[in-house]
């Protein structure tokens, strides 16, 4: 035993004292929606997350702090469907221009105007239309001009819509909006002119009851041929209705902007709205506004700032930030990004600090969610749209270099959407009391809570594997779930009965391949770390690169609490253990069929990952078992047989216990009559250790 475990240590054991780290090599997932590690941040001005400028707050913001670059705010309403608004307008006016008639003179005109609404339809004219009092004649008049128009459109009004436009304003109160808003539609050379004269119509108190002023700005925005109108048109839609959008959601046909001659885009340039428009939303994208303009003054200087960063030009985004005359949530966060940047720990505490400070009561004049973060499924649960969280991010990566780990522990647990952050900390660079504190403090009062409970939940459970690997099993039973528990409790039993000398060595090493088989399958749940080596739960993605050596260098921190030491070879650590008691529990079993099993058993631990190590177990099995069918198929493959046997590598994946040594008797009966004892040795040499 003393021999075998001499070869079999060193490749087996690890140690819990500090160890050297290697050098940090990132390793990406497949997936979009990947977690970049705030610890891991590399000199690109806007990792690790990519943060954008909601154009909408941002356009809002400038409406509301600039109204008077604009026309004076006029909430338009959306209004009835036409032929529903045609018949409306129609009452309306019976009472409005003959109030002297009687109710029955009222109720019959209104019931033929109706009645000719509903079968009306350009092909048929003005046929039928019945005879009214010529106090309502805007009505016959407007319809008349809808005879007269011409399928292709033209430059000339219909004749019937000028003469309408001409009558006294108190004879065309109900039609004068519909008319400039059809003359908009067919006259679409001056459709800028027809459209603002449809909304003035409603500003001066002229009927609407189709809501066409509101339905103006849309036709005017997609069809409009001058760009200074048609980005004014936009901005003054967004003032009058912030919920304005053209169909696919965009604000501006963009493309038609991006699209246009250098001598109309100069024209935006030099009109001081558009100007401000493009700054927000289209003046970055290829650096076309800059080309036009060597310095530009703007009223959205931290939104200037922003797209600069955003491009890397970190120098002019520093330049527009000069401008900016009060603080935002957009400037703090740029001066705290550009200070990461240049390595000045101090400032981008504090200016992250004023951001949270800030966002508890900002508004849109400061910034208030025109930022938001790109490429992620989380959303934080504060409203914030994820940038507190972002914020948080970068304030514990600065208060973790500053050697603040619990301040650091504290700011990754309000980030609450990826835990290897926090677990940097709480695994390596606080010690378990310190951690403890922390969970008791922070994370137990948040168990039971509807928003936080399973991410608080999943803190306890880091903390109590490191617990656990560190031999406080007392400490780990406060944080474990129950499931776990249970494992534990089966585990130590386990553990006892292979200690318990009353009974035969068969029985004890039964006891310790049960306990083996625990550890193995469940070895992750109870001891793998969250950081490296293990990555819990096990998944490639989750196990990121190492950002801890350049990290101990820089903060020169005063110890690694790593638990186990940093290695791709050590990954999934808990497999050496249980490897280790399949080795004890070989030795102590007399019966060589369980012998057998049980060196088959920690042969399929190591074998894959570590078959040099593997090979002592493949040893053991053809020496210590001759005349078991394990042992002489091993001998002929010179590997381990379950390679190529599906029954027996079942039966050495399966968790549950091995009841009794006849148990393992019929195992190899069923195995003798499978193809077990025909199987012929491989014509290559086994693997070699995976790098």
């Amino acid at each position: 035993m003393k021999t075998m475990k001499k070869l079999l240590l060193p490749a087996l054991l690890f140690t819990t004292a500090t160890t050297a780290l290697i050098t940090p090599a990132h390793v990406e997932a497949c997936g979009a929606d990947y977690v970049y590690l705030y610890n891991d941040f590399s000199r690109v001005p806007y990792a690790p997350y990519n943060i954008y400028l909601v154009n909408r707050k941002a356009l809002l913001r400038f409406v509301e702090l600039h109204p008077e670059m604009l026309p004076p705010a006029f909430k338009f309403e959306k209004g009835l469907p036409s032929k529903k608004a045609a018949v409306k307008d129609f009452q309306d006016a019976v009472m409005r221009y003959l109030p002297k008639a009687s109710a029955e003179e009222r109720q019959k005109m209104i019931a033929a105007f109706s009645a000719f609404m509903k079968t009306w339809n350009l092909k048929n004219g003005l046929k039928g239309y019945p005879e009214l009092p010529s106090e309502l004649d805007e009505f016959r008049l407007y319809l008349a001009g809808c005879t007269e128009m011409t399928p292709e459109g033209g430059e000339t009004p219909p004749p019937s819509w000028m003469k309408l436009l001409q009558l006294p304003p108190e004879k065309r109160h109900y039609r004068t909006v519909w008319t400039h808003y059809m003359l908009g539609n067919y006259c679409k050379k001056d459709l800028h002119t027809h459209y603002k004269n449809c909304r003035d119509a409603v500003r001066a108190g002229f009927a609407d009851t189709a809501g066409l002023a509101r339905a103006s700005y849309k036709v005017e925005v997609k069809f409009g041929q001058d760009p200074v109108n048609v980005v004014r048109t936009a901005l003054e839609a967004l003032q009058n209705d912030p919920e304005y959008q053209q169909p696919g959601g965009d604000i501006l046909p963009w493309r038609y902007l991006a699209d246009l001659e250098s001598e109309k885009y100069a024209a935006l340039v030099a009109d001081p709205v558009c100007r401000e428009v493009l700054v927000i939303a289209d003046g970055h994208e290829d650096g076309r506004l800059w080309k036009f303009v060597s310095v530009v003054r703007t009223k959205n200087a931290d939104v200037c700032a922003f797209h600069f960063y955003q491009r890397g030009r970190i120098d002019l985004a520093e330049a527009y930030l000069k401008q900016q005359e009060k603080p935002t949530l957009i400037s703090l966060f740029l001066e705290a990004k550009i200070a990461r940047y240049r390595g000045n720990n101090p400032r981008v505490i504090k200016k992250m600090c004023q951001w949270l400070e800030m966002v508890k009561t900002a508004k849109l004049a400061e910034g208030s969610g025109m930022m938001k973060r790109r490429g992620f499924w989380y959303r934080d649960r504060t409203g914030n749209d994820s940038m507190i969280a972002d914020v948080y991010g970068h304030l514990g990566n600065a208060l973790l270099r500053r050697r603040d780990f619990v301040e650091a522990a504290e700011c990754f647990y309000r980030l609450d959407s990826q835990l290897q952050n926090l677990a940097e900390v709480l695994e390596i660079f606080l010690p378990l009391e310190e951690v403890v504190a922390f969970a008791e403090r922070m994370v137990l009062p948040d168990i039971g809570s509807r928003d936080r409970g399973y991410w608080a939940g999943q803190v306890l459970h880091l903390i109590a594997r490191r617990a656990l690997r560190e031999g406080k099993e007392d400490i780990a039973r406060k944080f474990m779930t129950a499931e776990n528990t249970a494992w534990l409790n089966k585990l130590n039993a386990y553990r006892a009965k292979s200690k318990d000398e009353t009974l035969s060595r068969d029985d004890r090493a039964i006891a310790l391949l049960n306990a083996a088989k625990i550890v193995r399958f469940r070895g992750m749940e109870l001891y793998g770390t969250q950081t490296g080596p293990d990555g819990y739960p096990g998944s490639f993605p989750n196990f990121d690169s190492d950002t801890t050596s350049y990290l101990l260098e820089l903060i020169t921190a005063p110890k690694n609490y790593r638990t186990v030491p940093y290695d791709i070879e050590f990954r999934f650590h808990y497999r050496r253990t249980a490897a280790l008691m399949a080795l004890e529990a070989g030795e102590l079993a007399e019966d060589k069929d369980l012998k057998a099993f049980i060196h088959c058993f920690g042969g399929e631990i190591l074998r894959n990952r570590h078959p040099r190590s593997a090979d002592i177990f493949y040893k053991q099995l053809v020496l210590q078992s001759r005349g078991n069918i394990l042992s002489e198929s091993g001998d002929r493959l010179r590997w381990f047989p379950q390679t190529m046997n599906p029954m027996l590598k079942k039966e050495l994946k399966r968790i549950e216990p091995v009841e009794s040594l006849d148990e393992v008797k019929d195992l190899m009966k069923r195995l003798a009559e499978s193809n077990l004892g025909k199987l012929i040795a491989p014509e290559t040499e086994p693997a070699t250790d995976k790098k």
